[in-house]
This record gives structure tokens, C-alpha cells and sequence, in this order.
């Protein structure tokens, strides 16, 4: 390896000591034609003072560049995460915890995603979601169906908390903190039937504040799939009344 490293620094320094004399050959045949010594030598002398500010804004151009396709590329990563999520237990918490949902038509209405949707639907959509207010039906045994899928998840939830990549997907982190907030309550409350009225509201709320952020998050994914892979948005394109996720590697040309 380190014969290696020496026979690359040789490369480096032959390819630099080429370029420097590439440059002197074009100064020289400059002064040749044009026979302006002293002009050639201010023009060097300028362009070596210029090189520190050269050097600085092309490093911090590159170094935003390289930034900028790193979180690209990890972004890309995360949505293809997110396709697995939503297929292993997504759309099961979605279904349990939408029919908690006595206003369900005004959020089912906001993620149907339509197949000419821009940007700027998304985002108005994402907002929209922030902003509506969820009437939540607190139920014993609604409530008892949504702690039953989650518990049955508890331990892929608790595994996601564990890896650090997914926190850099903010809609993500949400909606795990979500879930295992969720994992604690229906440890710590017990048995739902002997619970206060007020406490049953109080974990109704938290549900549905799990499946807007869930529901957001999903707008996210879709408008990755539209943007990365237009074939399987298409599948999603209009479907109502439930998430119907896809999985990236499927075989769709069959």
C-alpha cells in the first residue's frame, strides 16, 4: 500500500511539474508575439495574488457541491427506506389509527395525490395536513387496536431509534418519536377499560397526532417516487381511501 501512495505522489508531482511548464511555454510564446515583457510579468504577478481567493471560493464551491450530492445521495437513501417502512408496518398503523378519525374524508382528501402534482402541491398539501384539525373518537376499543399494532411493532420501532442515519430525515425522526411515545403510553396506562374519560381523549390525541405526521411523511415519499421513480408513482397516483405502498425493487413491466 505504500509503494502505492509513493507511485500516486509520483504521478501527482510529473502531472503539476507538466502543467507548470505547459504554462511557461504559453507565457514565453506570448512574449515571443507579443514582446511585451514587463505587461506578461504585471499579468503573472496579478494572477498570483488573485490565487488565494481563487483557491478559497473554488474550495468552498466544491466543498457545498460535495455536501449538497452527499445529502442527495442520503436523502435517496432514506426514501428507499421509507418504501420498506410503509410496506412492513406503515400502512397497517395508517388503517388502525385512521379509524380513530371521525373527520377521516377531510384527511383522505389531502393525500390523495394526484398524477400532474408539482411541487408546490406537495408542500401546500404537507401544510394543509400540518394545519387540519383532527376529531379524534376515543374509544376503548379503537384505542385498543392501535396500542395492539403498535406493541406487535415495538421492536422494529425501537431498532429504528437506534440507527442514526434516519434521524437526518426529520419527517422520519417525527413520526418514530411518534410511535415510541405511543410504545410508552400503552405501557404505562395498563388496562384501557379502567381508564378516566380525559385519559382516553388524551391518548386519542396522541394517536392522531402519530397519523398526521405519518400521513406526512407519506406525501414525502410519494414525492420522492415521482421525482426518482415515475413508474411506481403512478401506482400511487389517486388511490383513495387507503396508503397502498410499492416496493422499489417489485418487477413492474410484467
Amino acid at each position: 500500500m505504500l509503494n502505492g501512495h509513493r507511485h500516486t505522489l509520483r504521478e501527482m508531482l510529473a502531472i503539476a511539474a507538466g502543467l507548470i511548464c505547459l504554462s511557461a511555454l504559453l507565457y514565453t510564446l506570448a512574449w515571443l508575439w507579443l514582446g511585451d515583457a514587463a505587461g506578461i510579468g504585471k499579468y503573472v504577478v496579478l494572477h498570483l495574488a488573485f490565487l488565494p481567493i481563487h483557491g478559497l471560493v473554488l474550495g468552498l464551491i466544491i466543498e457545498e457541491l460535495l455536501a449538497w450530492h452527499e445529502r442527495r445521495s442520503r436523502r435517496r437513501k432514506l426514501n428507499l427506506f421509507l418504501g420498506i417502512f410503509f410496506r412492513q408496518m406503515g400502512v397497517d398503523l395508517y388503517v388502525r389509527m385512521v379509524e380513530m378519525v371521525a373527520n377521516r374524508e377531510e384527511l383522505e382528501r389531502l393525500i390523495l395525490v394526484e398524477p400532474d402534482w408539482k411541487r408546490s402541491h406537495f408542500r401546500h398539501a404537507r401544510r394543509a395536513l400540518a394545519r387540519l384539525s383532527l376529531h379524534s373518537l376515543p374509544e376503548t376499543d379503537r384505542l385498543e387496536a392501535v396500542f395492539t399494532e403498535i406493541l406487535a411493532r415495538e421492536r422494529d420501532i425501537v431498532e429504528m431509534t437506534r440507527n442514526p442515519s434516519l434521524w437526518d430525515f426529520e419527517e422520519l425522526y417525527r413520526v418514530v418519536v411518534a410511535l415510541f411515545h405511543l410504545i410508552e403510553e400503552a405501557h404505562l396506562r395498563g388496562e384501557l377499560g379502567r381508564l378516566r374519560p380525559a385519559v382516553l381523549e388524551h391518548l386519542a390525541a396522541d394517536v392522531t397526532d402519530a397519523l398526521r405526521r405519518l400521513t406526512i411523511l407519506w406525501l414525502h415519499y410519494l414525492e420522492f417516487l415521482q421525482q426518482e421513480h415515475p413508474t411506481l408513482f403512478s401506482f400511487q397516483a389517486g388511490v383513495h381511501n387507503t396508503l397502498r405502498p410499492v416496493m422499489l425493487e417489485q418487477e413492474w413491466d410484467q
